[in-house]
């Protein structure tokens, strides 16, 4: 081949986005062999060739030995800039460029990564300059090389990143350059769409960075809530935080008893069309702010009151002791107004089969809301699957798994047919955990004890005359599950002559039931 054919092919080749393996060693041999002749060519083109093949380092070295040998070869010390660039190091790049623009004699327009990289500068001087810097960059048809003027929507797409850019919205600038990149046409627009990308790449990271080490370095409680939510609606938008590692960062500051600061985040995504799906564990959040400022409320002496009666009340609670845990519970709401009683109420209502008592007190804890909004929905889905509404307790059932999946706090939710499956194998605790529970989420995992999971043939049959009309039917379905046949007949005609007629389908379908309960203490059901 001679000289001229052998050049022909590697300025061909770098008209394209990406070379292949075989292009890159034919073009390597061909440079190999126009090293005597034209060592200019030779280094600065095989620089081009490594950069294009993503060979950085050596890129980089081929590239400073063509500019040894011509110190205003511009080319040169343009793609050095594209490899500093992809090495992370805008200063070195920032150099290069600098002398690219100083020896390069044509009307070029560069504006944009300029700006770019004078924006880093400032984040690497100061943060706090950087949020007072002026990075706008005004709209223009031409980047580098190229005039996009005949390319509509191409061009179009490149003002959108422009936009972007000035707005400071980073992440989605990043997406706009890689559909740009995708659109390019390969043989007419050669454009370092890439490098730009590069840029802004850092440029987000180097902010997100700054953004953290600021917040470091000032105290949380020194912080105005204005300026601390700031900091942190930034992250979120620079794509630090997704929504739901930002909800728990809320509630991270609501445990640390940062409340003010976690509502003013609140307040600020509330109407943020990003968090409609996550309206459920913004009331979460709420009802948990409102929790804590109930108890933070009361005088210390209050508070070590409260808190001494409610694990007495508590003990009582697991020692089965119904009645004198409830008139606790009930006690300590009249003196202190905590939501938090309305919650264990409703768990000891619950257990004595008083369902629809239940589920008003459980309703009552959900409208000032806190930590145990979790399971609130899950005892009122079991209450409405109890009372055979089953559109209702799946309502209630995906509020529950909406919040945990975010927050996944105390407990572990099993499915009945884990449920059953535990307790006819007798699993002990660590055998449930690895066989039937939800797999771990983080640290923390999801698991019912066996006496807040009641099932309906757990509720207590001294309970029996206190219970409503479906705690009733439960206790009877437990009895004959136990294969106490005549007490069951018993109490199921005394259900049958004074339910209520609203109640008396419920009544008659749980008769036509009752072999199928008899027929379960057989199959250890």
């Amino acid at each position: 081949m001679t000289e001229k054919q052998l050049k022909g092919y590697v300025l061909r080749l770098f008209k394209y986005k990406s070379i292949s393996p075989r292009q890159f060693f034919i073009a390597k041999n061909n440079l190999e062999q126009l090293k005597e002749s034209d060592p200019l060519f030779y280094y600065f083109n095989m620089g081009k060739l490594h950069t294009s093949f993503g060979n950085v380092d050596d890129a980089i070295e081929y590239l400073t030995k063509a500019v040894s040998l011509k110190r205003d070869h511009f080319s040169s010390y343009y793609n050095l800039y594209k490899c500093f660039v992809k090495k992370g190091n805008v200063e070195l790049a920032s150099r290069c460029f600098n002398e690219f623009l100083r020896y390069n004699e044509a009307d070029l327009d560069f504006s944009f990564p300029i700006q770019i990289m004078r924006t880093i500068a400032s984040i690497d001087r100061s943060y706090l300059d950087y949020m007072s810097f002026d990075s706008t960059v005004e709209e223009s048809s031409r980047i580098g090389y190229n005039d996009l003027s005949d390319n509509e929507s191409l061009l179009n797409v490149y003002k959108n990143v422009i936009k972007l850019f000035n707005n400071r919205d980073y992440a989605e600038c990043i997406q706009m350059l890689n559909r740009m990149n995708f659109m390019i046409n390969e043989d007419n627009y050669p454009m370092e769409v890439d490098t730009l990308t590069s840029l802004i790449r850092i440029l987000k990271d180097k902010e997100i960075n700054g953004c953290k080490k600021t917040l470091a370095e000032n105290k949380l409680e020194e912080m105005s809530d204005n300026e601390y939510c700031k900091f942190q609606l930034r992250l979120l938008g620079l794509g630090h935080y997704n929504e739901e590692s930002f909800l728990r960062k809320i509630e991270e500051l609501i445990e640390n008893d940062s409340m003010s600061k976690a509502r003013c985040l609140l307040n600020s995504i509330s109407s943020d069309p990003k968090f409609n799906e996550y309206l459920d564990m913004i009331d979460y959040l709420n009802g948990f702010i409102r929790e804590k400022d109930a108890f933070l409320s009361l005088s210390l002496e209050q508070q070590e009151e409260f808190t001494s009666r409610r694990l007495h009340a508590k003990a009582q609670y697991k020692r089965k002791q119904n009645d004198a845990s409830l008139e606790s519970y009930t006690s300590l709401k009249e003196d202190f107004g905590l939501p938090i009683c309305d919650y264990y109420i409703g768990k000891i209502l619950f257990r004595k089969g008083m369902f629809s008592q239940a589920k008003d007190a459980f309703l009552n804890y959900l409208e000032q809301g806190g930590t145990k909004a979790e399971k609130a929905y899950m005892f009122i889905g079991k209450i409405e699957r109890i009372k055979k509404n089953k559109s209702e307790a799946r309502r209630w059932v995906n509020k529950m798994h909406k919040i945990h999946k975010v927050f996944a706090r105390d407990f572990d939710y099993m499915s009945d047919k884990n449920y059953k499956r535990r307790k006819r194998l007798g699993l002990d605790k660590d055998e449930a955990d690895q066989n039937d529970v939800v797999k771990k989420k983080k640290s923390r995992y999801i698991r019912m004890n066996e006496e807040d999971f009641s099932k309906p043939n757990e509720v207590l049959a001294e309970d029996y005359y206190e219970a409503d009309v479906d705690g009733k039917l439960s206790i009877i379905r437990g009895l004959y599950r136990r294969g106490h046949v005549d007490t069951a007949n018993k109490l199921f005609e005394e259900v049958q002559r004074e339910c209520a007629p609203e109640e008396r389908g419920k009544v008659k379908q749980f008769g036509r039931n009752k072999k199928i309960y008899k027929n379960q203490n057989r199959t250890g059901l």
